[in-house]
């Protein structure tokens, strides 16, 4: 049974400023198939099926441990691991939503990863963020589900300095998912990573919610200086991407 759509989350503070863009990927034992018919709850997603049989390295890239994506799906709490070993087929739902204006899209793309675990999917890649979700967290969702931004990107704190001495950067991923650049601040010590990050949270949060930063705007933020904002261009396709998305870097203001 399809469920009801469900009464979108706003973007009370929205302003344009780029399309959104999702993917999922569904590891199940057999494909299923989900009818669509028109159903609304579909509109603007594609739902494509990958097999393990048909592209074992493409699938191997999602559980193989000593890859990104493997590691952070063993590491995962809840998932079944010995349910894994049964999975043969992938779904891979995506969809780009321009200028959305509420965050319905994002929960339609939820309703659907419950279909999916209903119908046996194991585990549930959220791709933008790399997180993972297993079986029993889709299907406990509520459905007046609230809204929170840590639900639905990740934020991480790189343990090694990119340069001896420049610090460490702490950085979101998964904010192309409200058509928004992550957001990433350097020159950090090991004891400022909980205030860096509950830092960017809050500001992904006005983000997801409708607002928009651009170069030269200025930012305050509790415990830190003012940062300004320097957006930088998409390194999706680049061999060393940090983000799969453009990026706005918060610099401390000179002066």
């Amino acid at each position: 049974m399809i469920p009801d759509l469900p009464t979108p989350w706003p973007r009370p503070r929205y302003v344009p400023a780029g399309p959104a863009r999702v993917a999922f990927v569904a590891l199940m034992p057999e494909a299923g198939e989900l009818s669509q018919k028109g159903h609304p709850l579909f509109e603007g997603f594609d739902i494509t099926v990958r097999y393990r049989g048909d592209d074992p390295e493409w699938f191997d890239g999602w559980v193989d441990p000593k890859g990104a994506f493997g590691s952070l799906l063993l590491r995962t709490p809840d998932v079944d691991i010995a349910a894994l070993t049964t999975c043969k087929a992938a779904l891979v739902l995506s969809g780009e939503f321009a200028d959305p204006r509420d965050l319905g899209y994002l929960q339609r793309a939820f309703r659907i990863l419950q279909l999916l675990a209903r119908a046996g999917g194991v585990a549930f890649c959220d791709v933008e963020p790399m997180t993972w979700w297993p079986k029993s967290a889709i299907e406990e969702l509520p459905p007046d589900w609230d809204f929170d931004v840590a639900d639905h990107l990740r934020i991480v704190f790189e343990s090694q300095e990119r340069e001896p001495g420049a610090g460490h950067v702490c950085h979101t991923l998964g904010m192309a998912k409200f058509g928004r650049p992550d957001l990433a601040v350097a020159g950090l010590e090991r004891e400022h990573a909980e205030a860096a990050g509950a830092m960017l949270q809050n500001l992904a949060t006005a983000l997801a919610e409708g607002d928009a930063f651009e170069t030269g705007d200025v930012v305050e933020s509790e415990g830190f200086p003012p940062l300004r904002c320097e957006e930088v261009a998409d390194d999706s396709g680049s061999p060393d991407a940090t983000f799969g998305n453009r990026a706005i870097w918060l610099i401390p203001e000179e002066g």
